[in-house]
């Protein structure tokens, strides 16, 4: 990633290890993880889902329009008016941030690099981030993740809204209120992510 940030290369970086992604590159930034040939896997659809953005029923609906139509799923997203141009490009840098993270911490990986920029043809980007901005922000997101789950070693414990004073709620931070405006029930870790918008890092 180093490498082809500091020769600002163009195209993409395949890294295998039980999964496939592919990253690409435009003069050295990273501005998509998405390969449109893989008819299997979508980062970002999987991260609309993962977290809540959409729920299964939309995401059918989303698909049946593509097929149709053949457009691209960001696209899609902007015409039928589910996110404005600046709500996706938080979502679409967001989901780099993740799969990025999620690569650097495989144990162990084989990767490719195909250059050129014919690779980037059809290629849909909204963002173009500096490698090292996403290496040290992976790195943090890994190490705090870690003690994270110290605190929490299991996705199936479950978290209720207890009573407090006024005084106490105040005193929250923004993501702190919004987790106990939303505890109305029993949940765990996992059924917050995947139903509030708000990443798995972010929940815990």
């Amino acid at each position: 990633l180093q490498l082809i940030s500091v020769q600002q290369k163009s195209g993409m970086l395949l890294v295998k290890c039980k999964e496939k992604v592919a990253i690409f590159f435009r003069e050295g930034e990273i501005i998509s993880t998405r390969d449109r040939r893989d008819q299997i896997r979508d980062p970002l659809e999987e991260y609309l889902i993962r977290y809540g953005f959409l729920c299964k029923s939309e995401m059918q609906s989303l698909k049946r329009i593509q097929t149709e139509t053949k457009l691209d799923l960001t696209d899609i997203l902007l015409s039928e008016k589910y996110y404005s141009e600046d709500e996706l490009k938080k979502i679409f840098t967001d989901q780099i941030y993740e799969t990025i993270q999620e690569v650097i911490s495989w144990p162990k990986s084989h990767y490719k690099f195909i250059s050129g920029n014919r690779l980037l043809q059809g290629v849909k980007s909204f963002t173009s981030i500096r490698v090292d901005a996403v290496l040290m922000e992976s790195m943090r997101r890994i190490d705090e993740f870690a003690e994270l789950e110290k605190r929490f070693p299991s996705m199936e414990m479950t978290f209720k809204n207890l009573s407090r004073p006024e005084h106490e709620l105040s005193e929250l931070t923004k993501n702190e209120k919004f987790i106990y405006g939303i505890l109305h029930e029993e949940m765990n870790p996992s059924e917050l992510s995947s139903t509030r918008t708000m990443p798995r890092l972010n929940i815990y």
